[in-house]
């Protein structure tokens, strides 16, 4: 990324061996709540929609990869459906949204990049 590049670098790009996923800009839901949306805007009809196109290019080699690289709409964000969810966790009434295993699978790919950025190399991830 580069302030003096012509093209914005993607906000999230994940790389493997078989492809490469990457989507830039801001989540809608994060810039409707930055401008002042309401509890009644969140609980409306098309909440969370997204009109941001990720694209997905496939290696050579790889299942599927007959295709040039591809567009892929995004689904809608649920941040309202998320927190509910932490609520009722809570509340000891559902299970949590997010299970423990879930959170330590999601650190250890955290972590991996720290260290593969660090180290400037590329770091396994064990399979749980």
């Amino acid at each position: 990324a580069s302030v003096l590049s012509a093209q914005a670098a993607p906000r999230y790009v994940l790389h493997g061996t078989a492809g490469s996923w990457s989507v830039g800009g801001v989540d809608a839901q994060e810039g409707a709540l930055k401008d002042g949306a309401t509890p009644d805007d969140v609980a409306a009809a098309g909440w969370g929609a997204d009109d941001r196109v990720a694209t997905l290019t496939l290696a050579d080699g790889a299942e599927g990869a007959t295709k040039p690289p591809g567009d892929m709409p995004l689904l809608n964000g649920a941040y309202p459906a998320y927190y509910a969810g932490v609520r009722d966790a809570v509340r000891g009434v559902a299970p949590n949204p997010v299970p423990a295993s879930e959170a330590l699978a999601v650190q250890r790919i955290l972590d991996a990049g720290d260290v593969s950025a660090r180290e400037r190399r590329e770091v396994a991830i064990a399979s749980s």
